[in-house]
């Protein structure tokens, strides 16, 4: 049974889903001024959606944390036995950034059937994004890979060959949403009980936030400089226990004498095999 307070965050997302709609339609006849009315109630109801969303996903996780806290998952999985010795949930990333399941191309990760799920969201500095998926589809592993792009609504040819308009962005109704890559790519290097094992081994499902990471770091070293790189946001689906990592920045080779370091830098580059 619901809670009312998931019922709330229900009803506003339909809300959402209506006015994101109504802009899409008003855009699209040329009515801007009630595009842009509409979008100042959108950007209201957000900041709602937003505040309801982090009520009841700390009310989870201080539930979890203090019924469950770290817990030893078993799972088999498109053929693989796995045992992750130490599994930490926490509260999921907002979908807020996520624009493929803003825009309903993708389910948002709570919602997939896969018994486990790695979804990463690429932000460079000068690219619109990226959205990675590895989950197991029937009885083998799949890959799926989408590239974000931004067009003018004016722009009566496609910037990118094959790629699919997913309507107006809704913090901008004059640029157009389009995925313009996908495709199934394999993994590299790795057989699949490999890849798990190594993320396993350097605690991808129960490692420390990189903020506490950072102060480890900062701490061993005062001087170090952190360098700038493209954000990576990890949303991870085992079963029914999800958790996060993120990655925004490094530092040189001097800081992987820090342990929890030295997982996180080893998690990004596993990761970036399938890239």
């Amino acid at each position: 049974m619901k809670s009312e307070l998931e019922e709330l965050i229900e009803a506003y997302e339909i809300e959402r889903a209506e006015l994101e709609k109504q802009i899409s339609e008003y855009v699209s006849e040329g009515d801007y001024l009630y595009a842009y009315r509409h979008q100042k109630c959108l950007g209201k109801l957000n900041n709602m959606l937003g505040i309801l969303k982090m009520v009841f996903f700390l009310f989870v996780s201080f539930f979890c944390s203090s019924t469950e806290g770290y817990a030893q998952v078993k799972l088999k999985s498109c053929g693989l036995d796995l045992t992750i010795p130490s599994f930490k949930q926490d509260s999921a990333f907002s979908d807020a950034k996520q624009i493929l399941v803003r825009k309903k191309f993708l389910i948002p990760i709570h919602s997939s059937k896969s018994d486990i799920e790695i979804r990463l969201y690429y932000y460079p500095y000068f690219e619109p994004g990226k959205t990675v998926i590895i989950n197991c589809d029937g009885n083998k592993f799949k890959i799926l890979h989408y590239n974000i792009g931004y067009q003018p609504i004016t722009d009566t040819e496609p910037r990118y060959k094959k790629s699919k308009n997913l309507g107006p962005l809704p913090e901008n109704p004059g640029m157009n949403v389009l995925v313009f890559y996908e495709n199934k790519l394999k993994l590299k290097d790795y057989t699949w009980k490999e890849f798990f094992q190594r993320l396993i081994d350097n605690h991808f499902f129960d490692l420390i936030p990189e903020t506490e990471i950072k102060k480890k770091v900062k701490l061993a070293h005062p001087d170090i400089i952190e360098r700038g790189e493209a954000a990576l946001y990890v949303q991870i689906k085992v079963g029914n226990l999800f958790r996060n990592v993120k990655f925004s920045g490094g530092y040189d080779a001097i800081a992987l004498d820090i342990p929890e370091y030295q997982n996180l830098s080893n998690i990004y580059k596993i990761l970036n095999q399938i890239q």
